[in-house]
């Protein structure tokens, strides 16, 4: 009783353990959320951005070491649950031996009842009574032996069967305690499990907090480039030979020596709108990167794309980003002669030269 005792103390004190640990990690793990965030200019948007995808990052690497560790729990909880369903079966088994080996043992004591009753008979017949009863004297001795090789038999029988069932009785006890591990064992796989999943399922919120706060930032961020477009007088509202130009006006030279609406034209009067100086009569946009400059880029600057067949391109820079990519308002990029903005632009795969 007293081991007994002890057994289940060390059982409760090991739950207890687990349960604790179990929510020690939750105040551990458990995410704050997310404070939304405000940007006040395109270079911020872009270290806010930068930072809210690291973290999503982050957190789809945590989201996978939990998927990781959940399917452990769940391969272990499977494995466990067909121990305990083995055990069960071995359990049935051995309470149907004991209970063949007690019928058997039933038999065998009827058996000897008989027997005793024979004897009980023989004991009140004197020796002198059995040898007259006897054919002869050797069926006398035939008689005694084969009562005590049955006697000698019927008891060894009985003492096997005893001991069978003693032995089946303790392997019911010992599979009984197995079970008992196994489904304490299970209990606290089960709660491992449930503490991963709410783990993963706040990481699963948190990431979708993080995507959507990306999202608010990037849209901040175009917001803030329109509006520095508004300000800069830049876009399609402001060129003054329209969005596209009207039929009579379009290839028809502007006053910086370049056809309405192409792009040149467009950079040209726009460096002229903000008081800057303006590459005039300089032919096709491949033609400006002779007066380009590998260094740079800085907000306002003409960036010429030397390399787009077959007559170049040119784009004002809007604004330059964090991560050395620019923002850009052009004119005629679809061969449109209509006004275009565009985010994120890398210079180096364009090989593009600035205008300062």
């Amino acid at each position: 009783m007293v081991k007994k005792l002890k057994n289940l103390a060390a059982k409760s004190f090991v739950k207890a353990s687990v349960i604790v640990a179990i929510f020690a990690l939750l105040l551990v793990l458990t995410p704050t959320s997310i404070k939304a965030n405000t940007c006040t200019s395109t270079a911020d948007c872009d270290n806010q951005i930068n930072a809210a995808k690291n973290q999503a990052q982050d957190l789809q690497d945590e989201i996978a070491g939990f998927d990781s560790q959940i399917q452990q729990l769940t391969n272990k909880i499977q494995s466990t649950q067909n121990d305990i369903n083995t055990t069960n079966q071995q359990i049935q088994e051995t309470q149907d031996n004991i209970k063949k080996a007690e019928d058997e043992l039933q038999v065998k004591r009827e058996a000897l009842g008989e027997y005793l009753s024979v004897i009980y008979e023989e004991s009140n017949v004197t020796p002198l009574e059995q040898i007259a009863s006897a054919n002869s004297f050797s069926d006398f001795v035939d008689q005694s032996e084969y009562l005590q090789t049955l006697q000698a038999k019927i008891k060894d029988t009985v003492d096997n069967i005893k001991n069978l069932e003693i032995q089946l009785k303790q392997k019911k006890r010992d599979l009984e305690d197995k079970k008992g591990n196994l489904d304490t064992m299970m209990n606290q796989l089960s709660l491992q499990n449930s503490a991963l999943n709410s783990q993963k399922a706040a990481k699963d919120a948190l990431l979708t907090q993080t995507n959507d706060q990306i999202n608010t930032l990037a849209a901040q961020r175009a917001e803030l480039v329109k509006i520095f477009n508004e300000m800069m007088g830049g876009g399609s509202s402001d060129y003054p030979y329209g969005n596209p130009p009207p039929q009579d006006q379009v290839d028809t030279p502007d006053a910086y020596g370049y056809f309405k609406g192409e792009c040149t034209s467009y950079a040209a009067w726009w460096r002229a709108a903000h008081g800057k100086p303006v590459p005039r009569n300089l032919g096709n946009a491949k033609d400006w990167a002779s007066i380009g400059s590998s260094d740079g880029p800085r907000v306002g600057d003409v960036m010429v794309y030397p390399h787009i067949a077959p007559y170049g391109h040119v784009a004002i820079v809007e604004a330059v980003n964090s991560d050395g990519t620019v923002d850009t308002s052009d004119y005629n990029w679809n061969l449109d002669w209509t006004f275009h903005t565009h985010s994120n632009v890398n210079p180096e795969n364009w090989g593009a030269v600035f205008i300062h």
